[in-house]
Order: structure tokens, then sequence, then C-alpha cells
């Protein structure tokens, strides 16, 4: 039996953004929260921390007890937060001797 796994996955994806959208539609606040959840993967993605200072503002203002919290956070670490979008880093083996 062949399968078609673009075909399902493609079914898939648009199974999910209906429910998506379903959820958007019936609850503000899952769309203001997928809004701003966007919006700081792609600073992330982007690697260019300059829009997030306008996102910590929207986020810190945005009604969200939760997201308002997560805004304050990144705040205080601001400089870590920066450091984390801009500079490439790894969790890989540190360089050196090994000690095996």
């Amino acid at each position: 039996m062949l399968i078609n796994h673009a075909a399902l996955a493609t079914t898939a994806a648009i199974s999910q953004a209906r429910k998506v959208d379903a959820l958007e539609q019936g609850s503000p606040e899952f769309a203001l929260m997928r809004s701003i959840g966007v919006r700081f993967s792609a600073i992330f993605l982007s690697r260019n921390p300059g829009t997030l200072d306008s996102w910590i503002g929207d986020a810190g203002n945005s009604g969200s007890v939760a997201i308002e919290r997560f805004a304050r956070v990144l705040h205080s670490n601001l400089d870590a937060v920066y450091n984390a979008i801009g500079l490439l880093w790894s969790n890989g083996q540190p360089e050196g001797p090994s000690a095996v």
C-alpha cells in the first residue's frame, strides 16, 4: 500500500488551521495570545532583537495576566534575552580534551 505522506501532511495542516481559526473566532483571548506568541517566535527566528522592545510593550499591555508577567520577566533579564536572540549559541559539547 502506497501512502501519500505529502497529502496526509497537507490534510493535517488544513485541519489544524481550521481548528485554530475556530478557536480564534470563539476566543478573543486565544487570538491575542496566539498573535503575541507568533510575533515572539518571529523575533527569535529572524535573530533580530530590534523589535523586542516593541513586543515587550505590547505584551505588557495585553490585558492577559500570564503574558504581562512573561513580558516583565523578559524585561528584567533584557541583556540575556537580547543575547539569546542575536548571538549564535549551542548546547553541544564544549571544546577541549575529553575526560574519557
